[in-house]
């Protein structure tokens, strides 16, 4: 099976996602068993509208949150822009 491997960053992301659901960590779990993971997107859209939304008032439960490190800078820099913080780091 291929492994798919994730940016430092990407990985930090993940892991406080994982964190605020109270799941496993990803390699402290039997494989054979599914837990929901952290929602993963590539369109910087979606995360600036995820942000426009916690903005809002609006409760998240599991933002987006970028699927790499190209994404995460265009995204930050759009909802900066904006005047909003990233849903995925509440």
């Amino acid at each position: 099976m291929p492994t798919i491997t994730f940016e430092p960053e990407i990985k930090k992301l993940r892991a406080k996602a994982r964190q605020r659901m109270d799941l496993p960590e990803e390699d402290n779990h039997d494989p054979l068993q599914t837990f929901t993971g952290a929602s993963m997107t590539g369109e910087v859209s979606l995360l600036v509208l995820e942000a426009e939304m916690l903005a809002e008032g609006r409760e998240l439960g599991n933002p987006h949150i970028p699927i790499d490190v190209d994404t995460l800078v265009a995204a930050q820099k759009q909802i900066a822009e904006n005047g909003h913080s990233p849903a995925w780091a509440q």
